[in-house]
């Protein structure tokens, strides 16, 4: 709760359902194995019918392709992108969560 609230601040024309959903995702996924990602995300989508696709994730572009760009430089281009992205996200949300 206390993450989503951060959100509210940063985000307050989104309605609470929507800032809710979005916690509860972003906040989640980067913990999650890949068998439970679509359990989860089913889980979600029972809570919130029709409402995955209308909330944004919150990201960090300018970031995001700076992961591309090392990884494909590395030829890691999937695992690291993957593993940076959701440190990025947990990170985000912790940082939050301790302001």
């Amino acid at each position: 709760m206390y993450v989503a609230g951060g959100m509210k601040r940063d985000q307050p024309e989104l309605s609470e359902d929507k800032v809710l959903l979005q916690a509860l995702r972003d906040f989640n996924l980067g913990k999650l194995t890949a068998d439970d990602h679509g359990i989860f995300m089913g889980l979600l989508n029972d809570l919130f019918p029709k409402m995955l696709d209308l909330v944004p994730r919150l990201r960090d572009m300018p970031f995001e392709e700076q992961i591309v760009k090392s990884a494909v430089e590395l030829g890691t281009y999937w695992a690291f992108h993957q593993i940076l992205a959701s440190l990025f996200a947990h990170t985000r949300t912790r940082r939050d969560y301790y302001l």
